[in-house]
């Protein structure tokens, strides 16, 4: 653009206004060169915002998705651990049954014992 407005040698028959032209003319072709590579990023850049936002959304998703695989898994874990503690109350009662059970049949063994003694069969 320098060599536009030099103060080179000039043609004693150059029109000043010609060359004015000729520079303006220049000025206005790069101006329309900018003004499309401008046009051509911004419709870049709009394909990346949209890009990005499509990556946001499925990030969003992916995260709502695995919130809920989480809370599902914590019910799950919850439920199993109800059930764990229902089934340990259960076999605890179970086993204080046949503690019961085995004493009174340990006394009942002990009677016939002692019967069988006292009637002279041991």
């Amino acid at each position: 653009m320098a060599d536009l407005f030099s103060s080179s040698k000039k043609s004693k028959y150059e029109d000043p206004l010609l060359s004015l032209k000729a520079t303006v003319e220049l000025l206005l072709d790069r101006i329309a060169s900018c003004e499309k590579r401008i046009e051509a990023l911004d419709e870049k850049q709009e394909l990346i915002f949209r890009e990005l936002s499509k990556l946001s959304e499925e990030v969003d998703n992916a995260k709502k998705q695995q919130a809920s695989k989480h809370d599902e898994l914590i019910g799950k874990l919850k439920t199993l651990g109800i059930e764990y503690a229902n089934l340990k109350s259960t076999i605890l009662e179970l086993r204080r049954e046949l503690d019961e059970k085995a004493k009174i049949d340990e006394v009942a063994e002990i009677k016939n014992y002692l019967y069988m003694k006292k009637e002279g069969a041991l």
